[in-house]
């Protein structure tokens, strides 16, 4: 239980850092989110 609440916070977290960047750079926010990071989070 503890990892699904830890995943959800580390995705959530790195989806927020996109948002900030993408509101000064359009070009770091779209790379963040490109990350295959978040993918491989979504997919476990």
């Amino acid at each position: 239980m503890s990892w699904l609440i830890i995943k959800y916070l580390v995705t959530a977290a790195i989806e927020v850092a996109a948002l900030e960047l993408a509101k000064r750079s359009d070009i770091l926010g779209a790379f963040i989110v490109a990350l295959p990071l978040v993918t491989i989070i979504a997919m476990i």
